[in-house]
């Protein structure tokens, strides 16, 4: 990135010494305008002193042609002593004649030639404003130019700066990942333990299930409650695992509250002692809310929506506490 800012204050180093340039041919061509204007107005004022003169002409055909009726009339008048002077007479009027059709013509020619000068003078006084406002438009330009020029030096000591704060930062970088690198050995290694560690909890998923069913036979008191304990706390290590990356559960293995060990005893008591007591009719919603946030947990997971399942979690741990707190209290009370 420094090395293009430097790349671009070259640029625009140019772009503005262009820009001056621009300038100054603006200038130039101005002032050639200016010189073009002034040489087609100096036409336009001898146009106008050629028609002076032309008129001039013309008022003196206009005399002569009266001048030559008069001697025409007086050779008339002196018969043939008058005849020879009758034809000079003749002669300066077709003369006088002659001289105000080429007046005519040249007046015509002054009047095209005014009317061109005119549109010339025109044109070039609309060229000069055009010339002023890119000359303008040029020194605004410039003005910009030289401001942002500014900003990229600025910017350009900025960035070199900061190369070399970069430079000077490479070498704690590179320490940084060796520690990073030390630390991820140490990871791994606590990973493996931890997996052994779950592992070994996990094997005592199959010993406990062993044991309880090895107590079946015998009649034991609360068994269903003490069973429904430890079915509801493998289940939720279940979850657990599964929030923890650790076992893959899909959401139809998990039955709703009226299918599971718990539910199936609940929905079956007959004793009327049992069903009205507090913690026992208190345990229905918990129960309920277990299942419910579980299977909640697990769908959220699976679509890959781990803060919703963490949270689905969280209210299912709420509510299997209170499960697990009325189940001791019943188990406590029908000793």
């Amino acid at each position: 990135m420094a090395e293009l800012m430097e790349q671009s204050l070259l640029a625009m180093r140019e772009g503005a010494q262009a820009t001056r340039d621009t300038g100054a041919a603006c200038d130039r061509i101005g002032s050639a305008f200016d010189d073009m204007r002034s040489a087609a107005e100096r036409l336009v004022d001898t146009a106008a002193e050629i028609s002076t003169f032309v008129a001039a002409i013309d008022a003196l055909a206009q005399q002569t042609n009266l001048l030559a009726l008069n001697a025409t009339i007086e050779a008339a008048r002196a018969g043939e002593a008058g005849r020879g002077f009758s034809v000079v007479a003749t002669e300066v009027k077709a003369l006088s004649t002659q001289t105000r059709k080429v007046t005519d013509d040249i007046r015509q020619h002054i009047s095209g030639l005014q009317a061109h000068v005119t549109a010339l003078v025109e044109t070039a006084n609309g060229v000069g404003a055009r010339l002023d406002d890119s000359r303008n438009a040029t020194e605004r330009a410039n003005r910009h130019i030289q401001d942002v020029e500014g900003a990229v030096e600025r910017n350009t000591a900025s960035m070199d700066m900061i190369a070399g704060l970069i430079a000077g930062q490479k070498d704690a970088t590179v320490k940084l990942e060796e520690g990073i690198a030390s630390t991820l050995t140490h990871v791994s290694a606590s990973e493996i333990f931890a997996n052994e560690v779950v592992g070994a909890v996990s094997a005592t998923d199959s010993v406990v299930k062993a044991q309880f069913a090895s107590l079946e036979a015998f009649e034991i008191k609360n068994y269903v409650l003490h069973r429904a304990k430890s079915d509801h706390t493998l289940w939720k290590k279940r979850l657990a695992g599964m929030m923890a990356g650790l076992e893959g559960l899909r959401v139809d293995e998990l039955v709703d509250h009226h299918s599971c060990r718990l539910g199936k005893w609940y929905d079956h008591v007959a004793d009327p002692v049992l069903r009205n007591h507090p913690d026992f009719r208190a345990l229905v919603k918990p129960h309920e809310e277990v299942h419910v946030r579980g299977r909640e947990a697990a769908k959220r997971y699976a679509d890959g929506d781990l803060v919703a399942a963490r949270a689905a979690f969280e209210a299912m741990n709420v509510a299997s506490t209170e499960v697990l707190m009325r189940l001791d209290r019943l188990i406590a009370a029908f000793q």
